[in-house]
């Protein structure tokens, strides 16, 4: 599969935004908002996005895609798993002449537990990415990962070993066990605001 770096998302960006006619909001998720905000050397196969029915928005998309002779493909993502509020810690960010499209990225533990919640091999190289540049906080990770427990549609007994698996990781095996131990132990915190 072709791979795309941080140039050819900026390049496709600015064509997008050159026709739009009107700001339109987006929010990339995956390996393109990894590239673009947390590791610049990361690659991408495509830009994902949370769904969205902004025909002027899609109509650009096809109109650039037609046009350039390395387009990067646009996927709406109508399935993925993320932290309880996650919009709300959303970071906004810019690429140079881009002026009519607002773009967000979630930011980078939300980012690293959505991947973890997909789970391919991959996607553990993609968040160590994400912690080289912007340090990850294993209780950040945990507090994330319970709020993300409730909209988890796959088996919770995978994402908890894969939450251990990272934890291992990025932290070492004594963080490992420590983060184990309180799985097992506490609770798991109410969703949301208290």
């Amino acid at each position: 599969m072709r791979k795309y770096g941080v140039d050819d998302i900026h390049a496709f960006l600015r064509a997008l935004d050159t026709k739009l006619p009107r700001t339109v909001e987006i929010t990339i998720i995956g390996g393109a908002a990894i590239g673009l905000v947390y590791d610049g050397a990361h690659t991408t196969t495509d830009i994902d996005l949370p769904p969205t029915n902004d025909e002027v928005f899609w109509n650009a998309v096809r109109e650039v895609t037609a046009k350039l002779k390395r387009p990067v493909p646009v996927a709406p993502v109508s399935i993925y798993e993320a932290p309880y509020d996650w919009e709300g810690r959303r970071m906004l960010m810019s690429v140079p002449g881009v002026t009519k499209l607002v773009i967000w990225v979630p930011e980078a533990h939300d980012l690293a537990i959505m991947k973890l919640a997909r789970g391919a091999t991959h996607d553990f190289q993609a968040i160590e990415d994400i912690h080289r540049s912007h340090p990850l906080k294993a209780k950040v990770l945990v507090e994330r990962y319970y709020d993300t427990l409730t909209q988890k549609t796959g088996s919770a007994a995978d994402f908890r070993l894969s939450l251990l698996a990272l934890v291992y990781r990025l932290f070492g095996p004594e963080e490992a066990r420590r983060v184990e131990r309180r799985l097992d132990e506490e609770k798991p915190p109410p969703l949301g605001p208290v």
